[in-house]
């Protein structure tokens, strides 16, 4: 048994509740948290003392306070939070209704900085924690008809970037994991079917993209459960990363991506570099 408290947002589906499996699998305790209490009742009903289901719903603040706030009461301190809720809104950039993004970036971004922000006053306080934030390989890599998408994950990780910088020095580390493509619900739970154009320019676009992710949909390479397993032996690590791919596709699309931003700095790092003063010549 491993004396760690783990706390997962969004556990209903998907890689929360693998997560949430496999740290229970693995002796920690577990708070199991979801928007909808009744869609981890699963947990629930382990009758464990080291599980506690709460509800968690990240565009709430007095949820998500409540939920940190309940976990410390019962364990006592958050040594692990892993921030898994989210979903997609996949759209043509000239197609995207602004409420939508801002809901996407409600739930992707501003959640997780709800959370962080939570349960950061307790890991300084104990000056350890481990924050686990789940962006994607969209937010190093975009691609047609996801910009919303890939705009939530890409300030994510600028996000936990900065982030990691300040609170290192109170023993506090962060990762961030850039998925590919797994087979969970993710095609089934957002809003990934890109709606029809009224713009003939797009049309083959949005018909090519459409079958795409109809195709994909329940044939991922990518094994939720073995990602799971992945991510506890992570966060055993003394030195975890803080930004690494997940999975064999993301792998690689991270290195053709490193490989484009090598080339083009080579091909234009002396256009970069004359843009400084020539301290050589006299200012006057």
């Amino acid at each position: 048994m491993e004396n760690k408290v783990w706390m997962i947002t969004g556990c209903s589906s998907g890689f929360g509740r693998e997560i949430a499996k496999a740290a229970i699998s693995a002796g920690f305790a577990v708070v199991v948290t979801a928007r909808d209490i009744n869609s981890v009742a699963e947990f629930q009903a382990l009758k464990n003392q080291l599980v506690l289901v709460a509800e968690l719903d990240v565009v709430n603040q007095d949820s998500v306070s409540a939920a940190v706030e309940k976990t410390i009461s019962r364990f006592g301190k958050i040594d692990v939070l892993v921030n898994n809720a989210g979903y997609g809104y996949y759209e043509i950039f000239e197609e995207l209704d602004i409420n939508e993004f801002k809901k996407e970036m409600d739930v992707n971004l501003y959640g997780v900085l709800r959370a962080c922000q939570a349960v950061l006053p307790q890991m300084r306080k104990q000056r350890s924690g481990h924050i686990i934030n789940i962006s994607s390989i969209g937010g190093s890599v975009g691609t047609a008809g996801r910009s919303a998408y890939s705009a939530s994950k890409f300030a994510l990780n600028g996000l936990s970037e900065c982030l990691a910088k300040e609170v290192s020095p109170f023993g506090i580390k962060i990762t961030i994991l850039e998925p590919g493509q797994f087979r969970t619900d993710f095609f089934n739970k957002g809003k990934t079917q890109i709606k029809e154009s009224d713009k003939p320019d797009y049309k083959q676009l949005v018909d090519d993209l459409n079958q795409q992710f109809t195709a994909v949909n329940g044939s991922q390479k990518g094994s939720p459960e073995l990602a799971a397993n992945a991510i506890i032996q992570l966060s055993r690590s003394s030195a975890p990363p803080l930004c690494v791919p997940l999975g064999a596709d993301a792998v690689s699309w991270t290195t053709d991506r490193l490989k484009l931003a090598n080339e083009e700095l080579e091909s234009w790092k002396q256009w970069a570099i004359n843009t400084a003063f020539d301290e050589t010549q006299d200012p006057k």
